[in-house]
């Protein structure tokens, strides 16, 4: 149309019928530039409805795949947190069997040591025999077993002179926390100018060394004798700065312990009647 419109200016006297033709040509070239224009505004179109259902269908399959990662994803997080369980069940299972093997071995180390138990010599001024002697039996005072017990039982003369030296002690073997064992040797006891009669025994175990001083007095009931006893466990100690033993140390025991007399405690008293 630019080209038509310049030549038709470079006419300079133009015949009618020429400017006739001239506007014909314009308006076809006019025509033909408007379907030009709605044809190109048509592929612009069906372009954006083509780029618009593939996006349609491009977003549809992001989604498709994105809903399928995330199924996997929470399938791996599922699966993570069932092989979690199970990986803290096992630890828990292995946890709980060392537990169990670990008290086991403390209560088998407790009872090799005899830890928390005590031996304790109680007389038995009930079943006097008639020569006057008072039998004598010896307790494990606590929960687990004393074993390689042995007893030297001694009056007061015999131990200042020294008879632990060479008085054969008496073994009894293993004690157990349920029943006691009776000593093979009896006590007849003499007082001495205080109305006591001192004896000591001294008691070996595989936990220790021990003392044990029971004395005897005439009783004041029924009973012939009423006696009192406390239990030491010996222990060596070190001074500062040398290796060498330098003596014992004696620790008091509670659970072996009756400094009050048994006739005071109510051994032989008779039982009252009851009013009639």
């Amino acid at each position: 149309m630019g080209i038509a419109a310049a030549l038709m200016t470079a006419r300079k006297d133009p015949t009618a019928w020429e400017k006739a033709a001239w506007t014909f040509m314009m308006f076809g070239l006019l025509l033909v530039e408007i379907l030009a224009i709605r044809r190109d505004r048509k592929d612009h179109d069906n372009q954006i409805a083509d780029l618009f259902k593939q996006g349609t269908s491009i977003k549809s399959q992001a989604e498709t795949n994105f809903g399928t990662i995330e199924q996997r994803i929470e399938a791996e997080i599922t699966n993570s947190g069932i092989q979690f369980r199970q990986t803290i069940d096992k630890e828990n299972a292995v946890l709980d069997t060392t537990q169990s093997v670990a008290t086991l071995a403390r209560q088998n180390l407790d009872t090799v040591t005899g830890k928390d138990s005590y031996p304790c010599i109680s007389p038995q001024s009930h079943a006097v025999f008639t020569d006057g002697s008072v039998p004598m039996t010896i307790w494990d005072k606590g929960p687990n077993v004393l074993t390689g017990v042995s007893v030297i039982l001694m009056s007061q003369e015999e131990f200042m002179s020294g008879a632990s030296l060479y008085k054969q002690p008496a073994d009894l073997g293993t004690l157990r926390p349920e029943w006691p064992k009776t000593l093979p040797e009896r006590v007849i006891p003499v007082p001495d100018k205080d109305g006591v009669a001192h004896y000591l025994a001294e008691i070996f175990t595989q936990n220790g060394y021990y003392i044990q001083v029971i004395n005897f007095r005439r009783g004041k009931y029924s009973l012939p004798w009423a006696y009192q006893y406390w239990l030491t466990q010996q222990i060596p100690f070190h001074p500062k700065g040398t290796p060498k033993v330098e003596g014992m140390m004696s620790k008091p025991t509670r659970i072996c312990s009756q400094p009050k007399w048994s006739d005071d405690l109510g051994d032989g008293k008779p039982i009252p009647k009851p009013p009639s």
